[in-house]
């Protein structure tokens, strides 16, 4: 296999031959192999973790020689291999900093970062070179930081003033780019800001990428047609975990009424999720629960108003679907991250709103509209007969639609739910005969009326599935 340069081959075999002979036996047979870039590949599937340090080893001697060729002029195997012998390198400086540089020149950053991984500060002489060349490149971003942990506060800062600049958003950059260099970059800096000697650059660093975040969230063009992309949220998960300075010049109180004030706008999905992310992280602090209250407030009945035509007995809107879910989903994580924040917003309308969703099967809809339910059962204030015959007919109705795979999956856990927190009505059998009584027998409906009553989510679970069957039976059978 290695001399056919049959590489995935090659190194599939020294693997499996590695738990047999050892990994010495099998770097003994390369050793004797002729030189390829299949054995060079099968040499870093089969690198030893580090070396022992025996200068009379022939083996080891052979394998500093093949590091030091591969430094010179790495292309893809060279690349493989390197990427796996950082605990060699960082034995070796020059042979580090030759390799580091030789990577970065053919862009085999992947390998420059799994280096700088295994050898972190050691890599400290390589810091001028790395932010040099980390423009557009995220994981030179965070192999720099891992690598400038090893200087002096004021070069730390320095270097790290300089790959915060080439990250964040300006009008020559693309957004999305700009925002996955962020998303790197952050990482990279996770839990330093409580280093003794390296947080305050850490703080300030972060409070800068937050700031370009929140622009792209709420005032950048491109969200309108191509969606925020998921590092917008990567960053926020990480910047926000610093507390206060990860938060704009007004503090919560300004940013909430912002977020607010952009959900009707074509971000309003954006700026929901935004909310929930600092609901997460400060939702529990006494000073942001009136501001946060206001906004989720604010925003979930926009997101009604958007979404809900409440005349003529109450309609969906298809127009505003989006915002109506993104709103639905802010108030459950405001129930679920804070005591105070979001109680008493939901009213009837919504619950009729998220029932009409959920026995349409709106593929939209549907799941917010669990959430909403499972918040609404959490509320203390009694709920009507007739409120809670609806919430019943909708899990039936979802049920007898046939309704998507993760809403199958969350209907038997909420549906004990509504069992126990809720008084089930009297009338539960005539809901559930009234709509599966053109597909299952009256002993069926007899037998799974007394198991929501009375069974184990494991319980209702059969039973849910044997009312989508007959369900799904009639839909095969019916004519067209």
């Amino acid at each position: 296999a290695l001399q056919q340069e049959a590489a995935r081959d090659a190194t599939d075999l020294c693997i499996a031959a590695s738990r047999g002979l050892g990994i010495k036996g099998v770097v003994r047979i390369l050793c004797g192999m002729p030189e390829s870039s299949g054995r060079t590949r099968a040499l870093g599937a089969v690198l030893p973790r580090k070396p022992v340090g025996d200068s009379s080893c022939p083996v080891e001697g052979w394998i500093w020689s093949q590091l030091e060729r591969c430094s010179q002029s790495p292309g893809t195997p060279e690349a493989a291999l390197l990427r796996h012998a950082g605990h060699w390198l960082v034995c070796h400086s020059s042979l580090l900093s030759s390799s580091i540089t030789a990577l970065v020149q053919s862009r085999s950053d992947e390998a420059v970062y799994s280096i700088c991984v295994d050898v972190g500060e050691a890599a400290a002489s390589c810091v001028p070179l790395l932010v040099a060349a980390a423009l557009g490149r995220p994981l030179l971003s965070t192999a720099a930081v891992l690598a400038a942990q090893g200087l002096e506060a004021d070069e730390f800062a320095s270097a790290l003033d300089i790959l915060v600049g080439g990250c964040v958003l300006s009008s020559a950059q693309d957004p999305e780019e700009a925002l996955n260099s962020m998303a790197h970059l952050t990482s990279g800096l996770r839990g330093l800001d409580r280093n003794p000697k390296l947080g305050a650059a850490v703080v300030h660093a972060i409070s800068r990428i937050a700031l370009s975040t929140w622009e792209a969230i709420l005032k950048l063009e491109w969200t309108t047609h191509r969606g925020v992309p998921d590092a917008a949220w990567d960053v926020l998960k990480l910047v926000l975990a610093v507390g206060q300075a990860a938060l704009p010049a007004g503090g919560i109180a300004q940013l909430a009424e912002v977020l607010s004030t952009a959900f009707a706008g074509s971000t309003g999905p954006a700026a929901a999720e935004a909310l929930a992310l600092v609901l997460r992280e400060f939702g529990q602090e006494s000073d942001a629960v009136a501001p946060l209250s206001a906004a989720v407030s604010a925003i979930f009945s926009s997101g009604m108003s958007m979404g809900w035509e409440a005349e003529g007995g109450g309609q969906l809107r298809k127009e505003g679907e989006d915002h109506l879910a993104a709103a639905w989903l802010l108030w459950e994580r405001a129930l679920r991250h804070s005591r105070l924040v979001g109680r008493g917003i939901c009213n009837v309308q919504a619950i009729q709103a998220a029932c009409m969703a959920l026995s349409t099967d709106s593929p939209a809809l549907g799941l917010p509209a669990l959430g909403l339910l499972g918040g609404w059962l959490e509320e203390e204030e009694p709920s009507s007969v007739e409120i809670v015959q609806e919430v019943w007919h909708a899990c039936m109705m979802a049920v007898h639609g046939i309704p998507q795979r993760d809403v199958l999956e969350a209907l038997p856990s909420f549906i004990e739910a509504l069992r126990d927190c809720r008084e089930p009505p009297e009338s539960l059998h005539n809901i559930i005969s009234e709509v599966f009584r053109d597909c299952c027998s009256t002993s069926t409906l007899r037998v799974a009326t007394s198991t929501l009553l009375d069974g184990q989510e494991r319980d209702i679970v059969v039973v849910v599935d044997g009312l989508l069957h007959c369900a799904r039976r009639l839909a095969v059978c019916r004519p067209r």
